[in-house]
């Protein structure tokens, strides 16, 4: 199965500029999400990469993950595992990958659940 999903780039830019801002992002990204946006200094275009992956393995899933927290589903810049997901309720979903381009408007992460 495949999940698609894009993004307007300027609807995450302004999370940027919030005064709760760190409360939002604890809700959609993982610590180690979280820390990678720090090191890249809340890059807008990796903050709505990331969120368009996350949508993608949604979709993919064949919706086994729409009561999930986005911040348990953890996509990963290199490794051998680019996904987790974190939870129980999720155990047997299986692997995806996972890939996020962008430009100066658009997001867009793809999600493939391999047969």
């Amino acid at each position: 199965m495949i999940g698609i999903d894009i993004v307007l780039i300027k609807r995450f830019e302004h999370i940027l500029f919030l005064e709760h801002r760190d409360a939002i992002v604890k809700k959609i990204f993982s610590e180690r999400e979280i820390d990678m946006l720090i090191k890249y200094r809340y890059n807008k275009n990796i903050l709505a990469g990331l969120f368009a992956a996350k949508e993608a393995v949604i979709k993919a899933s064949l919706n086994c993950l729409k009561v999930v927290d986005l911040n348990r589903i953890e996509v990963s810049w290199k490794g051998k595992d680019p996904l987790n997901i974190s939870g129980s309720e999720v155990e047997g979903v299986g692997r995806f990958l996972v890939s996020v381009t962008y430009d100066e408007v658009h997001a867009i992460g793809v999600a493939v659940k391999p047969e």
